[in-house]
């Protein structure tokens, strides 16, 4: 195995408004039921209001099973944060996804931006876009998901 260093961004305008994207965002229990690469997720804990805050992931990324733990930071009205939990000092893998919105007038502006540095099979071909396709991935499967 090696460690890959990936970096991805997406943006897309989605016609629906900044409260209802960011409902479904801050909606994390619900992550699984439209987020298309996610499989399960567990809450391991909460913050003081009750809003996950550590969770247990597994997903399907380019033919992968990725299980991880994760931080949630849900930032009022303005987006998600998701970041790989180390499992120690000398753990080299790292993974943070953030989706930002932003009101545009009739629609909310989605952003997302992808790093991460995962241990993968040497020979797995790892296309530079692979970050980009994921990170545009989760804001179709959002748009989806509001679209109902």
């Amino acid at each position: 195995m090696a460690v890959r260093s990936l970096r991805g961004r997406s943006e897309r305008l989605i016609p629906a408004s900044l409260e209802e994207c960011f409902a479904v965002l801050a909606g994390v229990e619900r992550w699984p039921d439209w987020i298309s690469t996610l499989r399960s997720l567990e809450v391991l804990e909460s913050d003081s209001s009750g809003r996950p805050s550590r969770v247990a992931m597994e997903a399907r990324v380019l033919g992968l099973t990725l299980a991880l733990a994760a931080t949630v930071e849900v930032t009022a009205r303005e987006g998600v944060a998701i970041r790989r939990v180390p499992h120690g000092d000398d753990d080299p893998e790292r993974f943070e996804l953030v989706i930002a919105l932003a009101d545009v007038g009739g629609g909310a502006r989605a952003s997302a931006e992808l790093s991460a540095q995962l241990e993968v099979p040497r020979l797995l071909p790892l296309p530079g876009v692979a970050a980009d396709q994921a990170a545009a991935r989760v804001l179709a499967d959002l748009e989806r998901r509001l679209r109902g």
